[in-house]
């Protein structure tokens, strides 16, 4: 998806995908060097920017928060109730808080039901949400879990994703 995003990608995006701490970073920067925009991992006081990718941490999760006219990215270390992390929902949750009808959700493959209340909060605010479909889905839950909300917009397969993503970001 990031790899036929333009170099003049016009919107921050941050991602939350389950993976362990120190794994992260390396992923960060591979998809760096193969993109054509900016990938790095997140840390806390990392500013969004338009044509910049944050990946949250390994073992954390993350939180927008806006400070002195910015947006910037919060992370929170694990707890060990938490089953999911980095965490989906508290990063969708947290967009749809702060952006409301201006938040586009994409959720991928995955197991379990991350992302299924991210999903509802933001079709709550009004945005956009577009899941994966199980054609493509390596494992079909969390794609499924928000399927059953009934607040998908858009179910697709992975190679149109981008194109999506593209489509709403870029329309006035």
């Amino acid at each position: 998806i990031l790899c036929r995003l333009p170099k003049n990608f016009p919107v921050p995006i941050v991602i939350a995908q389950h993976m362990p701490a120190g794994f992260t970073q390396y992923f960060a920067e591979r998809l760096d060097h193969i993109t054509q925009i900016e990938v790095k991992e997140a840390r806390s006081g990392d500013v969004l920017e338009a044509g910049r990718v944050l990946i949250c941490p390994g073992g954390h999760h993350a939180h927008l928060r806006i400070v002195e006219d910015k947006v910037l990215i919060h992370t929170t270390p694990r707890q060990e109730s938490d089953k999911y992390v980095p965490s989906v929902d508290t990063l969708m949750i947290s967009a749809s808080d702060l952006f409301r009808s201006k938040v586009l959700g994409v959720l991928l493959t995955g197991m379990g039901n991350d992302g299924k209340l991210g999903i509802q909060k933001i079709k709550e605010g009004s945005g956009v949400t577009v899941v994966e479909s199980e054609e493509t889905a390596v494992v079909f839950g969390m794609p499924k879990e928000a399927i059953l909300t009934g607040m998908v917009d858009k179910v697709m397969p992975l190679p149109e994703i981008s194109n999506e993503i593209i489509r709403q970001c870029l329309s006035p």
